[in-house]
């Protein structure tokens, strides 16, 4: 049996198809692509390693605060701990 989920205009895709999509928006990997950084990159800067970053990236696990301003700081994103949080609201389910 196949779970699946609606996505854009009504196309149904897998769960795992709508997971991977919800990933591949958070906001931490979309400003460090936009700065042409790699994970093992972005770590290196904040102090952390790309396995960290890795799982931020897939809601594994979330910054702490000093990690956070660090990234904000870095990937010039004021506004990253707000599209944070509302990137983990929408995970599909």
């Amino acid at each position: 049996m196949t779970t699946t989920t609606k996505k854009g205009k009504g196309k149904i895709v897998s769960l795992r198809e709508a997971y991977q999509a919800w990933r591949e928006q958070c906001p931490i990997r979309t400003h460090r692509l936009a700065k042409g950084m790699t994970q093992a990159m972005l770590g290196a800067l904040v102090g952390l390693s790309g396995w960290t970053l890795s799982k931020y990236e897939s809601a594994g696990s979330s910054p702490n605060p000093a990690h956070m301003e660090a990234l904000s700081q870095i990937l010039e994103a004021p506004e990253l701990r707000q599209e944070l949080k509302e990137w983990r609201r929408a995970v599909p389910r």
